[in-house]
């Protein structure tokens, strides 16, 4: 009888080997059932397969880690650019304050907090950790946010840890004013037939005129927001608007959103 593999170099013939054992192995797995496929592919993960896809989660950790060390240096930069313009601000006022013989304020101060975004459970989540508590210095609640604008609330601390909402969340509102306009409202957030979402700023006098363009801050009333942190601009008057009533509504293009930045600024309220 002839040998298939007789004539042929050794490499060769182990090439014809290995593939027939795969196409043997390739026939019993297709005709198991479905459990007994999944206990082989356990089995197969665990051991042959194991260092593989070790490798392959240390890479897309090594991956994370790159991509949040670069957004950090961004937030960083953009921090360190608010701190100088604001200190800038800081000095001007204060050399007014002299030439006028009005006494010094006393400055709020702020705190810079880390959000760990939490974990949604049916699309999108509307909460965050926060890594920094009560020693820290914070007090719940709070608001946090960047010099792009506002971004949420923290509700509840723990020594070292805490808990908020982003603006996006059912429950968030906010007391806002328009910059340039004796026009004030309650900002919260609006869910848009896109699946986006909006603010909707509400409770606006009907008599007070805003403009397209305008933009919307902090109110500071109720001492959980500092007054003037950027809210938003205001995009257009709401469909909703009560225009027959005595307040008008407008949709808000908000200056952050949820998933933007990780390092924020928490308002340290000054009661002196």
């Amino acid at each position: 009888m002839h040998d298939i593999g007789k004539g042929r170099p050794r490499h060769q013939r182990r090439d014809l080997i290995f593939a027939a054992v795969v196409v043997s192995i390739s026939v019993v797995l297709s005709s198991l059932s479905i459990p007994s496929k999944m206990v082989v592919t356990r089995a197969i993960r665990g051991s042959v397969l194991a260092p593989f896809i070790s490798l392959h989660q240390t890479w897309q950790e090594r991956a994370g880690l790159r991509e949040r060390l670069a957004r950090l240096q961004t937030e960083r930069n953009e921090l360190s650019l608010s701190v100088i313009t604001q200190a800038a601000l800081a000095a001007e006022n204060e050399r007014l304050r002299s030439t006028l013989g009005v006494p010094a304020a006393i400055p709020d101060t702020f705190l810079v907090v880390e959000l760990v975004p939490g974990r949604p459970i049916i699309g999108d989540s509307h909460s965050f950790l926060v890594r920094s508590g009560r020693d820290s210095g914070l007090e719940a609640p709070v608001g946090v946010g960047t010099w792009k604008g506002l971004v949420g609330v923290i509700r509840s601390l723990e020594a070292n840890s805490g808990y908020g909402d982003f603006w996006t969340h059912p429950d968030f509102r906010v007391g806002a004013v328009v910059e340039g306009t004796d026009a004030t409202g309650i900002v919260r957030a609006q869910h848009m037939e896109t699946g986006e979402f909006m603010m909707l700023l509400e409770g606006v006098p009907f008599q007070s005129a805003v403009a397209d363009g305008s933009d919307v801050v902090t109110s500071g009333e109720g001492g959980i927001y500092p007054a003037g942190l950027r809210i938003g601009t205001v995009a257009a008057p709401a469909e909703t608007a009560t225009k027959s009533g005595w307040s008008r509504s407008y949709i808000v293009e908000p200056g952050v959103r949820p998933g933007q930045t990780t390092v924020v600024l928490a308002w340290v309220r000054n009661d002196g």
